[in-house]
């Protein structure tokens, strides 16, 4: 310090009052940059559609093309070339010679687009969506799997009818019909090797893996498990803790309830316990109850370990008696069922 000419005796303060600790250690257990650079970074918004396309089941490559057309930054579209310049030019479908050329037109309007999104249909029994978000939703109930090929058809066929419009706009390609679902198809297959989700043990399942030639498949079997509690003993109070979290790490929370011998509830407590953990969310709510008593009926304790994750760090609530956002809480004698997934492993 003496070296670069600072006085250390009239260092200016920036803040003032006491030092405090502004970052802790990384879930590593390591004192770095990036995690003083992470506790500080605001985050950023995340979009839903942003989200589907970056996917891991997703190749970096279909990924990055698909960006460009949502970004709609990939070809002189009638859309973007008023985005850009602010005038409208007359354009034409280079596809069907009929319409307006425009992104949307380009995907999903054109007869070409049409006719590549009923094949889909026909194969997946699922109706697309121009939003992707929307599309993706249509799987809901079926395997993911199924779902990560009903996502990657997505984005293939927007991708492949772009790269087609391109060819005929730049190297006059007459379009052949077999050799563009081929294109389809290949792409789908090729991101295929990058899934390693569950399949469910159907036909349907089976149908549609079988057509793109999905070499990994794996089946997820589950088995019902009738779980139930008693209350305690006249003397005794029973302390139900749960601990959670937004993310690992993220804000975390921990909640307690106490019920007597009558199982009525005495009180309840939710403590923010700010970033942290899972893990210590969960060891914390054991300290704040004084006891285990961690149970798989255990669902109103879970229910007030999520509501104090939106609570500051340190920050006590404590009800008496049953609050009234508690609007469920267990009773003895109620058989609950819950399922112990095993991933039984099939190679057809």
């Amino acid at each position: 310090m003496i070296l670069c000419n600072i006085d250390v005796d009239n260092l200016p303060l920036i803040a003032g009052g006491d030092d405090y600790k502004i970052w802790d250690l990384d879930t590593k257990g390591v004192f770095s940059v990036k995690s003083a650079k992470a506790a500080i970074k605001a985050p950023a918004e995340v979009l839903p559609t942003a989200t589907l396309f970056t996917r891991k089941v997703v190749h970096p490559t279909l990924s990055v093309q698909y960006w460009k057309i949502w970004a709609k930054q990939c070809c002189a579209t009638e859309d973007n070339i008023i985005k850009k310049t602010g005038r409208s030019m007359p354009t034409i479908c280079r596809l069907c010679r009929k319409n307006d050329e425009t992104m949307s037109h380009i995907t999903w309007h054109c007869k070409v687009a049409k006719r590549i999104w009923a094949w889909a249909v026909t194969i997946f029994k699922l109706q697309p969506s121009e939003d992707l978000v929307a599309s993706y939703k249509a799987a809901k109930g079926q395997s993911r799997m199924i779902k990560d090929v009903w996502l990657v058809a997505n984005l293939a066929i927007v991708t492949e009818l772009w790269k087609m419009r391109n060819k005929v706009y730049f190297e006059d390609f007459k379009m052949h019909w077999l050799g563009f679902k081929g294109r389809v198809y290949q792409v789908i297959r090729d991101n295929s090797i990058r899934m390693k989700g569950h399949m469910y043990n159907t036909q349907e399942d089976l149908r549609i893996l079988n057509y793109f030639r999905v070499q990994h498949r794996s089946s997820k079997f589950s088995t019902p498990k009738e779980v139930s509690w008693f209350p305690p003993n006249p003397d005794e109070i029973m302390i139900c803790c749960d601990g959670a979290s937004r993310g690992n790490p993220g804000q975390a929370g921990a909640g307690v309830t106490f019920r007597d011998a009558n199982v009525v509830v005495l009180g309840v407590l939710s403590v923010g316990l700010g970033c942290q953990t899972n893990y210590f969310a969960e060891v914390s709510a054991v300290i704040y109850g004084a006891m285990l008593a961690k149970r798989e009926v255990n669902f109103s304790a879970d229910a007030l370990a999520k509501q104090a994750c939106l609570l500051a760090e340190d920050i006590f609530e404590f009800y008496e008696g049953r609050p009234g956002f508690l609007l469920s809480v267990e009773w003895p004698g109620e058989w609950k069922y819950r399922e112990d997934k095993e991933a039984e492993e099939s190679f057809y």
